[in-house]
């Protein structure tokens, strides 16, 4: 399979994945991560992360410029903003998108590292799965552009 056929697969995977989590259907979410990951190369997970990051980013800002980026953690479940404890996973997840968000190359290369360093394969889809989850509720849960609220244009 050439290089181009093996992004255009992660694309859609990652695409069909998005939709099902938008959907809450979390077993078909999974089922096409699982794909994602055996199918595709590390290249594959990358663009799936990349494009994650990149729809929260255009949610959030209503596709606007973005400029200083400031991950405020939403309990979708509580309703509670900013806890100060919550699972390795959310605040790497954070740490990702905000990198992203920022442009800065060197922040998301060394959170992605973050996750090439979990030893425990299953730890590290959890990881992948609980970003994809963090998309799909805020983009279910938040209105287009909530991020730039109150900011002056």
């Amino acid at each position: 399979m050439s290089a181009d056929e093996q992004h255009s697969k992660a694309v859609r995977l990652a695409t069909n994945a998005y939709h099902a989590a938008l959907a809450r259907d979390w077993h078909k979410a999974e089922r096409v991560l699982k794909r994602l990951n055996e199918e595709c190369t590390g290249e594959g997970l990358f663009t799936a992360l990349k494009a994650w990051c990149d729809t929260f980013i255009n949610h959030a800002s209503d596709g606007g410029e973005v400029g200083r980026f400031r991950m405020v953690g939403w309990n979708v479940d509580t309703g509670a903003v900013n806890e100060s404890e919550v699972r390795a996973s959310v605040a790497w997840s954070r740490r990702l998108i905000a990198a992203r968000a920022a442009m800065d190359l060197e922040a998301f290369n060394t959170v992605l590292q973050e996750l090439n360093d979990i030893p425990d394969g299953f730890e590290r889809g959890r990881y992948v799965a609980e970003l994809l989850e963090c998309v799909a509720l805020t983009v279910n849960s938040l209105p287009r552009g909530y991020g730039r609220m109150g900011a002056s244009s």
